[in-house]
This record gives C-alpha cells, structure tokens and sequence, in this order.
C-alpha cells in the first residue's frame, strides 16, 4: 500500500514536472514572438519614416541597396532599370491566364490569398534552414522578390530578409495583386540577358508572351528559379524536365486536367 502511494505521488510529480515545462516553453515562444513583432514594427518604420536610411519615398522611389540603379514609373506601377535592360512593358490583361497559373503554382501557390508573406512558407523555410545551419532558404512569395527585386539585392542577411517582409506588406498596401504580378513578370530575370517575361517570350520562342501556348508558358515559369541551369538555349533537357514540375504543379493546383498534362508527358 505505501509503495503504490509512492508511485502515485511520483507520477503527479512527473506530471507537474511536464507542465511546469509546456509552461516555460509557451512562454519563450510568446516572448519570441514580441521580439519579432517589435523587431519587424521597427523595421517596417523606417521604410516610412523621413531621413531613415531605409526610407521609401514613393512618389520617386529609389533603390535602398545599389542606390544607383533607377527605378521607373510606367503605368502607375514601377519597373527597375526599365532603359537599361531593355524591358518591353506588357500589362496583365495581355498576359494569358495559364501563364499567370503556371508562375503561381511553381513560385507562390496562395498569392492571391496572402497579404505579401506566407507564414507557411516562411515554417517551411525555418525548418529547411535549420536542418542545414545555414541561411540556404528564404520561404519568398512573389510580392517579397519584387521588394527585393525593386529595392533590395540577392544578399541573404536577416536584415534584409526583413526589409524584404516589410517593404512586400507595404507594396499590398498601394498595390492591387494584379499590379504586383505585372511589375514582378516584367521586370525579374530569365537568362540569356533577357529581363521580363515579354523579352523572354520572343527570345526564347520568338513570339510574344499573348501568343504562349501552354507547354511555352510552363517552360518560362520554370526558368526564373535558375535561369542559368534552365536556360532552354543553353540546356534544354533540364528545361523540359522543369517544365514537367510546373505542369505537375499546375495539375496539383487544379489549374490543369489531367488529359493536359498527360499530352505534356507523353511527349517527355
């Protein structure tokens, strides 16, 4: 009977001892997340604030990193080195719908559900970057690589992963999800020197992107993750094997049947 009593005691005292744990844990994880919160309302500040080194004026917006590189405005929306790299300006509408399916499904599957971050993603990125020790995954949605595409650079710091949060919040806030999609598609690279998706369209299929069919479209979406490894120019078996990624993806989104994909595959 006292031996059972033991046991008994013993185990609430395990028990305590375990909640006692989940206590301390939930609260570091409630501290963490303040900390992130100030963290990123701090950073989100001084993109707003006058005279703050990271301050956006949006009426002439300029570069925060390579402060020399311009920023245009064409049709209410911005486009960076618009001159120099020759950029042929196509708006959303003349943009085919499978292309705007193919981008979505293979870079950012809930861009038109999300307000610039993807908390998903960003759990997604964590637990890659954590496995390996090192920086080697951001978790970007689209509107976070035009932030980092318009005003940022490719460094991977934390400080500019979260100015590439902030200012991607702040670019859903004055922009539409259509307007983000026409600045990203024209103006992110593909390889081969050509920048935006209309350059892209006629010098890899020697058409304009409204002319794309299907299989084109997936190719270019496919592109931009690597455009020196994908560059259909350069290595067409591995841009054919990506494509079929896209395609898969488009097909696990529901963007395509499965007869669509089927023809794509049946003449891999």
């Amino acid at each position: 009977m006292v031996m059972n009593d033991v046991s008994k005691y013993k185990y609430i005292g395990e028990g305590l001892g375990i909640m006692k744990l989940f206590k301390f844990l939930f609260r570091v994880v409630i501290a963490l997340v303040v900390i992130l919160g100030v963290v990123v309302a701090y950073t989100y500040a001084t993109i707003l604030v006058p005279f703050s080194a990271n301050y956006i004026d949006w009426d002439n917006p300029e570069p925060i990193y390579e402060e020399d590189r311009s920023i245009y405005v064409v049709r209410d929306v911005l486009i960076r080195e618009l001159e120099v790299n020759k950029i042929d300006f196509v708006s959303f509408e003349e943009l085919p719908e499978f292309l705007v399916d193919a981008f979505v499904a293979i870079e950012d599957n809930r861009f038109f559900d999300h307000r610039g971050y993807d908390p998903r993603g960003i759990l997604r990125a964590a637990k890659v970057n954590v496995t390996s020790g090192d920086l080697v995954q951001g978790g970007s949605t689209i509107t976070q690589q035009l932030a980092r595409n318009l005003f940022l650079n490719l460094e991977q710091t934390a400080e500019r992963k979260l100015l590439e949060l902030c200012i991607a919040m702040e670019l859903e806030r004055r922009f539409t999800k259509e307007e983000i999609f026409e600045m990203y598609l024209n103006q992110i690279y593909f390889g081969s020197g050509y920048y935006g998706v209309e350059r892209a369209s006629q010098g890899f299929f020697d058409k304009s992107v409204k002319d794309l069919d299907l299989g084109e479209a997936a190719m270019l979406a496919g592109i931009i993750k690597a455009p020196n490894v994908y560059n259909p120019k350069r290595n067409i078996d591995l841009a054919v094997k990506h494509q079929q990624v896209v395609l898969s993806q488009m097909k696990h989104f529901g963007y395509i049947t499965d007869e669509e994909l089927a023809v794509f595959k049946s003449n891999d």
